[in-house]
């Protein structure tokens, strides 16, 4: 059997391509809904995507919303037009206006990136304020 310098460089030619598509086909991720591996991101493969530990499975990151079947979009951020359940936290769509609304004790947070609604901080003002050392010096000349 007369084997050809020919011969070689196809076998080795052939045995790179089978290799090399094996390569791409498991570094291709897991798809929504697909078993993963890992903790946060893990092997999922689609943008927003999160391997969920219990179940082992890739599915919308809490920063995004279900979209169109296997999709996972982006929340919305207040002001924007929405759809149910597709705004960030501490929002829900208007259904009068179809735009996001912070709930009611929370507000929009353009410092934030993306826009998100948080909690409104209770501060005491400075009337109340001033009024504590006044109480306090009163007490102490009535001594």
């Amino acid at each position: 059997m007369n084997i050809t310098t020919m011969d070689l460089l196809s076998r080795f030619v052939g045995i790179w391509l089978v290799f090399v598509i094996y390569i791409a086909v498991n570094v291709e991720g897991a798809v929504f809904d697909a078993t993963c591996t890992g903790s946060g991101v893990g092997d999922c493969s689609e943008a927003n995507n999160i391997c969920v530990a219990g179940t082992s499975k890739c599915a919308c990151a809490t920063t995004s919303f279900r979209k169109g079947g296997t999709e996972c979009a982006t929340r919305i951020v207040p002001g924007a037009t929405c759809a149910a359940k597709q705004c960030v936290t501490h929002a829900s769509c208007n259904t009068t206006s179809t735009k996001c609304k912070c709930d009611a004790g929370y507000t929009a947070t353009p410092t934030t990136k993306p826009t998100m609604c948080s909690g409104v901080m209770k501060v005491p003002t400075l009337s109340y304020m001033l009024a504590v050392p006044i109480f306090v010096s009163m007490m102490s000349l009535l001594r």
